[in-house]
């Protein structure tokens, strides 16, 4: 969500080089979560359940995909 806000701004190239090193990041830590779960058969957290969804997904989804690469 923070990509969308600074996708049209000016001079955003840092940020989002920045926001994309913290995407990976985040990603090898949920896939780390994961082992330790199956691994340790770990339950804290009751596995996300209680998160709750955001709205407007389907609205960011047209914008995103309406983004030249």
């Amino acid at each position: 969500m923070i990509c969308d806000e600074v996708y049209d701004e000016p001079d955003n190239e840092v940020v989002m080089d920045r926001l994309v090193d913290a995407m990976i990041m985040a990603k090898k830590m949920q896939a780390r979560l994961v082992y330790y779960q199956k691994t340790y058969e770990d339950n804290t957290g009751n596995k996300a359940k209680d998160i709750m969804r955001l709205a407007g997904n389907r609205k960011r989804s047209t914008i995103r995909k309406a983004r030249m690469l």
